[in-house]
């Protein structure tokens, strides 16, 4: 509506200044374009009040846009006193070369920062801030299309779901920033022990999901494996300077014809489960035609 607005007057403005010619002899493509340059000029200095640009960014668009403004103002009051369209004087011109060129480099720069803080917060969005691994939005949406892939290719695809032992008491025992702590280091265990390829989210909590993309059984089960293996190698050093030790419990399975995203996890938190009952500190395997093994595990169970 804004933009309406000033184009009109802009557009009026020019149009005014070659009263009294004939219709035939006005400029009308100088008429409509200055009064549209005018309105461009206007309406980004109302754009600038909403810019979440930096200083350099900002400066540069109000300058540039501040000559243009000046020069086809001058321009405007220059027809309205000569009565008739007439040629632009040097400064005038001179003031709309440097402003164009002012405002193109700072609308140039303001397109790449917004971008970049556009790339920026998309990836925010997807991952755990304390990790750094995927969160649950982003491992819903890459499960659900490793899935796909894998079924159109005919390919293997494994899933492990890993649940830290005991974490409550980390936390009640040794507090929240040892438990962080230890959230980190087990993220990073996981990072060194999966391949480039390996696709790792934390799920929520203490509970990760590895999507181990043309992994089968056997080399899902290593790379669990290796995972529990190093996590209960390592020692963290709690309250007081007490050193104690963290363990997992792991589910896997593997991708089956029939299987869809549910399916899948659903078998996955079986095996956790199965993992967690018989004694933690282990890893268990639950396969496609073993989907009824276990009823489905509830969040009080795995811990």
């Amino acid at each position: 509506m804004t933009c309406a607005v000033v184009v009109g007057l802009g557009v009026w403005g020019r149009f005014s200044a070659s009263a009294g010619q004939a219709v035939t002899d006005i400029d009308w493509p100088d008429v409509v374009g200055g009064g549209f340059l005018l309105a461009l000029a206007a309406c980004s200095l109302i754009a600038l009040l909403r810019l979440r640009a930096s200083r350099a960014t900002f400066w540069l668009i109000f300058s540039g846009v501040s000559l243009l403004c000046a020069g086809l103002l001058e321009d405007v009051l220059d027809e309205f006193r000569v009565g008739a369209m007439a040629y632009g004087s040097w400064p005038e011109n001179l003031a709309l070369m440097i402003g164009a060129v002012l405002t193109g480099l700072g609308l140039l720069r303001w397109s790449r920062q917004t971008h970049a803080n556009s790339s920026e917060y998309q990836e925010m969005a997807l991952t755990d801030p304390l990790t750094g691994l995927g969160n649950r939005r982003s491992m819903e949406q890459a499960l659900g299309n490793a899935l796909s892939m894998s079924l159109a290719s005919n390919s293997a695809l494994s899933l492990l779901t890993l649940d830290l032992d005991h974490f409550k008491n980390v936390n009640d025992v040794h507090g929240h920033d040892c438990g962080d702590e230890v959230l980190r280091t087990f993220a990073g265990v996981m990072q060194q022990a999966c391949r480039s390829s390996d696709l790792i989210f934390r799920s929520g909590g203490e509970e990760f999901l590895i999507v181990l993309l043309g992994a089968d059984l056997n080399h899902a089960r290593e790379r669990g494996e290796n995972i529990r293996r190093r996590l209960s190698d390592l020692y963290f050093t709690g309250a007081g300077g007490q050193k104690f030790c963290v363990t997992t419990s792991i589910g896997l399975t593997w991708l089956g014809a029939l299987d869809d995203v549910a399916s899948l996890r659903r078998r996955a938190d079986q095996a956790l489960y199965l993992a967690k009952r018989s004694g933690r500190d282990r890893i268990e395997l639950i396969g496609p035609d073993e989907a009824h093994r276990l009823p489905m595990a509830t969040a009080s169970s795995v811990s």
